[in-house]
């Protein structure tokens, strides 16, 4: 099962979404605005509200909506960015951190199993220039993946992210898709979503090898005026043992304050 918001900037719909056909079928509408969702190892859904207080969440099947401990983002920070699920150890998540440049700071962070403290791994990058909601996921390989725009050039690039010391590597010279995506993985593939796509968004499949990701179809389902906010399976993909080892006992979330930014250059 994939699960699934959206949103026209007034109205927020959370449902499930078919990957082989593209197709989106609401379940409810939230109050919270969901831009990063993630299933725990026991199928729980958690979810960060893209509005302040940027509270966690947990959401039933029908969508309903819990708060989930008292954590939000650091002081500094524009908000959360994206959740990934480390199994039995919990989550991971990502912080974005406005710098006085154009340029914006990423950092990696983790949040407790009671939903209650977070702490700050290390700086995943200085030189993001846009990003997207659900941008961080472990895929079938069990590493931890990230993507973003980066530089003046604005392309679009898929990360390895050490969970050690929260630096992403750029796998690859780009993704090939003309923006970020929303990240999600069923065990075997790493899928993406452009969710900066105002119409009929494009659904890839990702080689986690070279970072290239190849168009397979698109979301159809979607009311006019919505934009997909972000996605996840309801099982997730073990991490590998060095990353449980290194994140033990600990859980964590995110969310993006998603900024969609003209290209100069266009």
């Amino acid at each position: 099962m994939v699960y699934a918001t959206a949103d026209n900037g007034v109205t927020n719909r959370f449902g499930i979404m078919d990957l082989t056909t593209g197709h989106f079928t609401q379940i409810s509408t939230t109050a919270p605005l969901f831009q990063s969702l993630i299933a725990g190892p026991n199928g729980t859904l958690y979810g960060a509200d893209g509005n302040p207080p940027l509270n966690l969440y947990t959401i039933s099947p029908s969508g309903v909506p819990s708060q989930y401990g008292t954590v939000t983002v650091p002081s500094n920070s524009d908000g959360f960015c994206g959740l990934a699920s480390a199994g039995t150890a919990g989550f991971l998540a990502d912080t974005v951190t406005l710098s006085a440049s154009y340029y914006d700071d990423i950092n990696l962070c983790r949040i407790s199993a009671d939903g209650n403290t977070l702490t700050v791994v290390g700086t995943m990058g200085t030189s993001f220039r846009s990003f997207n909601s659900g941008n961080l996921a472990f895929g079938p390989d069990g590493n931890l993946y990230f993507d973003a725009n980066i530089g003046s050039n604005f392309v679009a690039t898929l990360y390895a992210v050490n969970t050690t010391t929260g630096l992403a590597t750029a796998i690859g010279s780009g993704l090939g898709s003309p923006a970020p995506l929303t990240l999600t993985s069923n065990g075997t593939t790493l899928y993406g979503i452009d969710t900066f796509a105002p119409t009929n968004p494009t659904i890839y499949t990702i080689d986690t090898t070279t970072g290239a990701a190849t168009a397979i179809g698109t979301v159809s389902g979607l009311p006019t005026g919505y934009t997909l906010d972000t996605m996840t399976t309801s099982t997730v993909p073990e991490p590998s043992t060095l990353i449980r080892a290194s994140i033990a006992g600990l859980f964590s979330l995110c969310y993006v304050w998603r900024r969609r930014e003209a290209n100069p250059a266009a």
